[in-house]
Parts: structure tokens; C-alpha cells; sequence
């Protein structure tokens, strides 16, 4: 009974600790010059990431043809995934693991690194979306942007063979968010190893660059696209990817964040240890 008594209490301690984390990163996440600035550079970007679109549903389902997508997706990092890089410079990540331990220390940054990199992109993208709908307009249903959606089946098609455009744009808006997201969680798994900011926002572009290398090299150029574009799929901005559904998609996106977690978590326990 002791024993059963103990162990809730120290779930109790960890749940209060996580809380007391996740309250302090919101905080430091949101409350930041850093987020509207990066949300301007943001929209900049995707402004000039168009590929002479003539409606809003044709630049949203060819976003990802054009390279200062990347660029963009790469700025929603700059907000937050360096927070442990600063906190390590200023001795402030000892002092947090005290208050409670480095697992949960790790759950919260994690958490709030995705939080931060989704919001701030998806705020950006919606901005610029509303922007393109005043300078390009919503198309009719034989516009050539829907009939190209509807013969490639593109992912989320089907919300555009029933006339649902606005969502059909939210649902590609999300899906780029999340990428954001683990783009931003990988910077801080870099960020374990190398303390250095710009390390933090350069490695996933690099790590998109570099496995589509990879895959090209090993299986040849054709074979090795087709196996980019669904196996590693999220990483090559793959919302026209025929055939992929929402479902492949976001258990990509799971299965990057649970990797991603544990990865950060092991260095960090590494390097605690040490």
C-alpha cells in the first residue's frame, strides 16, 4: 500500500513538474518579438513561391514546386527550436532540471518546439493565402487548376470534387504546418549535439537535400524519386504526391515526432549524465 502510495506521488511531482515546463516554454515560445518577425519573413517567402498560378487552389497545390518553400518552412524553426542552445549558453537548462527532471524537461520542449514552428507557419500561410485571394480569386469548378487536381488525384482531391475549396486549403495549410513542426524538431535534435543556432535552422534543409541525394544515388534516379516521394514523403513537401492519402501522411508525421522524441531525449539523458 506504501508502495502504491508512493508511486502516485511521484506521478503527481512529474505531472506538476511537466505542467510548471510546459507553462514556462508557452511562455518563452509566444510571448516573443521573434514570432511576428518570423511570420513576415514568412510571408515573403511565400509570396514570391508561386509558379504563375492564376487562382488561390492552383499556388496551394503547387506550393511545394517551388524551392523558397523550403526557405519558409525552414524560418518557422527560428522562434523556438533554438531554445535549448540558449539555455545551455546560459546555464539555464541545469537550473530547470532541477525543478523537476530531464525527461520532462524534454516532453515540454518538445511539445512546445511543434506547437511554436505549426502555429507561427500556419499563421503565415494563412495570411498569404488571404493575400492571394484577392490578387488571383477563387476558380470556378473547369478551371484548369481543378481539373489537374481531379486527374492527378492529388491528396485532399476529394474535397475538391465536392466544392469545398476553403477547406481543401485549410487541410493543405495544416499539412504544412506539421511539417514545419518536425522540421523544427529536428533542428533541436541537432541542437543536442551542436550548440549553435544556425546548425539548428540549417540541418533539415540539409537533411532533405541529403536523403533525397541518398535515395537517388542507391536506387537510380527514377526509382529512387518514386521511393522519395512515398517513403519520405513528408520531407519532400508532398501535398501533389498522387496516390498519398491524409492517413499515410500524418502516420508519417507521427512516426518522425515519437522518433524525433526519443532521439532528443536519449542525447539529452546522454548528455546529463555526463
Amino acid at each position: 500500500m506504501l508502495r502504491l502510495e508512493q508511486l502516485l506521488y511521484n506521478k503527481d511531482e512529474k505531472m506538476e513538474a511537466f505542467c510548471g515546463y510546459l507553462k514556462v516554454d508557452l511562455r518563452r515560445a509566444f510571448i516573443t518579438w521573434k514570432n511576428p518577425i518570423t511570420i513576415i519573413l514568412i510571408y515573403v517567402a511565400l509570396l514570391y513561391n508561386k509558379n504563375m498560378e492564376t487562382d488561390i487552389i492552383g499556388w496551394v497545390s503547387s506550393v511545394n514546386q517551388v524551392v523558397l518553400i523550403v526557405i519558409a518552412l525552414a524560418l518557422a524553426s527560428v522562434p523556438y527550436a533554438s531554445s535549448y542552445v540558449e539555455d545551455v549558453s546560459h546555464k539555464y537548462k541545469r537550473q530547470m532540471i532541477l525543478r523537476g527532471d530531464g525527461n520532462t524537461y524534454i516532453y515540454s520542449r518538445v511539445i512546445v518546439v511543434f506547437l511554436s514552428a505549426f502555429v507561427v507557419f500556419f499563421v503565415a500561410f494563412i495570411i498569404a493565402g488571404i493575400t492571394f485571394y484577392f490578387y488571383l480569386g477563387i476558380p470556378d469548378y473547369k478551371a484548369d487548376s481543378i481539373e489537374h487536381i481531379k486527374i492527378a488525384k492529388s491528396a485532399y482531391y476529394l474535397l475538391i470534387l465536392k466544392g469545398k475549396y476553403l477547406l481543401y486549403f485549410l487541410a493543405c495549410t495544416i499539412h504544412l504546418s506539421c511539417l514545419a513542426g518536425i522540421m523544427a524538431l529536428m533542428g533541436l535534435l541537432i541542437s543536442q549535439l551542436i550548440h549553435n543556432q544556425m546548425a539548428v535552422y540549417g540541418f533539415p534543409i540539409v537533411f532533405i537535400y541529403l536523403q533525397d541525394v541518398f535515395v537517388q544515388r542507391l536506387f537510380g534516379w527514377e526509382k529512387g524519386s518514386t521511393i522519395s516521394l512515398n517513403w519520405m514523403g513528408v520531407a519532400l513537401l508532398d501535398i501533389s504526391n498522387p496516390g498519398q492519402s491524409a492517413f499515410v501522411y500524418y502516420t508519417e508525421i507521427l512516426s518522425y515526432f515519437i522518433v524525433l522524441l526519443y532521439g532528443i531525449r536519449y542525447l539529452n539523458q546522454r548528455d546529463w549524465n555526463e
